[in-house]
């Protein structure tokens, strides 16, 4: 676990400093304490996924590459992965009362790949219940099971994390306008 926080925390600096972004702007623009955004890059936290999503959306930088490039380096991109074929999924109704979106995302991801959840627990050492919880949108991995999890299902790391960050860009734009008009 300690390897993959230290992992987390030199790719999220990297693209970071080639953004130009300061710890200090970047904790302003997304409203992150800069103790928190200092205790990633040191490899002394490891943040949920969506807070990286976030974080890495907010520099500019591509969310799809950022993850890509985090799964190269922790070694979970293998080559049997990547042949396997991207599955278009629908966007639900019901994604937008979630705790967090990457769950329900998963799922149908997961369920197009026809790979079970018992696989994903055994692949990324969590637990059934909590698959189960992130599946329903109630709880949210740690970035580095996320990527496992992603990894397992075969499907392009990039391409889920990018959509992944569009359609949490869309809810967040989608909410602000509820709470505007």
């Amino acid at each position: 676990m300690e390897e993959s926080k230290q992992v987390l925390g030199k790719v999220f600096r990297e693209y970071r400093e080639r953004s130009g972004y300061s710890q200090w702007r970047l904790s302003v623009v997304t409203q992150v304490h800069p103790r928190n955004i200092q205790k990633i890059e040191k490899g002394l936290l490891q943040p949920g996924v969506m807070l990286v999503v976030r974080l890495v959306s907010a520099t500019g930088s591509n969310v799809g590459f950022f993850f890509a490039d985090l799964a190269k380096d922790a070694g979970l991109m293998r080559q049997e992965i990547m042949p396997r074929v991207w599955q278009e999924v629908e966007e639900e109704e019901t994604w937008r009362e979630c705790k967090c979106l990457f769950g329900p995302f998963f799922r149908q991801i997961r369920i197009a790949n026809q790979i079970t959840q018992q696989t994903i627990s055994e692949a990324a050492g969590y637990t059934l219940r909590n698959i189960l919880n992130t599946e329903k949108g109630r709880q949210e991995p740690a970035v580095m099971t996320a990527l496992s999890m992603v990894a397992t299902t075969g499907v392009d790391i990039g391409i889920f994390f990018n959509r992944l960050a569009c359609m949490q860009n869309k809810f967040e734009k989608d909410k602000q306008k509820l709470n505007n008009g």
